[in-house]
């Protein structure tokens, strides 16, 4: 991208000249110009909100100023008729495959804990909306998020356990007071450890493996709390 950017820049100080010297931008330069745009706005488009890594500060303003020129091009509806036509490689039709694959693995889910208990309600939701949405990785991260706090706030109210200790010591001690089932204990585990592979070492997680851990710490609360 960065490639992209500084050869797009390039172009547009020369197409900015031309409109002074008309013989400063070429006929070739001027086609891979509006090529150049196409394809950077393509990939902004299939990234929104990306994070791009420019080294020097100089560059990345000059970058962020070519960026907002260009969506200043577009208008949102010629986006979105771009999109329905098929265009940027057919964005809305991998979207619309993927929605229905994802649409048929989420049955409702059915719990018995209690609606008072609002966290949950709204952590788990959020959860599966990531899920839905593609963000394994997020959805990985607010199930982890849901089951400490769970643990800490049922611990310290329940149990009087400490409230102030690693997510992996509040796993044990739920376990050794058979609060959790030697399985129960194991798939927190995994939530935990795989959470820190996201957050510490950028782990991407599979499809498959994020609404797994997702089910399973519904399971896990609905031991905690029965």
């Amino acid at each position: 991208m960065e490639n992209k950017l500084s050869r797009h820049i390039e172009l547009l100080l020369k197409l900015y000249q031309s409109m002074i010297d008309k013989d400063s931008l070429s006929g070739e330069e001027s086609e891979e110009f509006n090529r150049l745009c196409r394809e950077i706005f393509e990939e902004l488009i299939r990234n929104p909100g990306g994070i791009i890594y420019i080294g020097s500060k100089e560059k990345k303003d000059a970058y962020k100023s070519s960026i907002e020129r260009l969506f200043e091009i577009y208008s949102g509806e010629q986006i979105c008729d771009e999109i329905l036509s098929g265009g940027y490689c057919g964005i809305v039709f991998n979207e619309l495959d993927k929605y229905a694959e994802r649409a048929k693995e989420l049955i409702p889910t059915f719990i018995n804990i209690e609606p008072s208990y609002k966290e949950f309600y709204v952590l788990y939701n959020e959860a599966m909306k990531c899920w839905f949405n593609g963000l394994e990785n997020s959805a990985v991260i607010i199930s982890c998020t849901l089951l400490e706090n769970t643990l800490k706030s049922e611990g310290g109210k329940r149990h009087k356990l400490s409230r102030n200790t690693n997510l992996c010591r509040l796993i044990n001690e739920f376990r050794s007071f058979d609060l959790l089932s030697a399985s129960g204990a194991e798939k927190a585990h995994e939530i935990r450890r795989i959470r820190n592979k996201i957050v510490h070492h950028g782990l991407n997680v599979a499809s498959a493996v994020s609404l797994t851990l997702v089910r399973n710490t519904k399971d896990i609360l609905e031991e905690i709390f029965n």
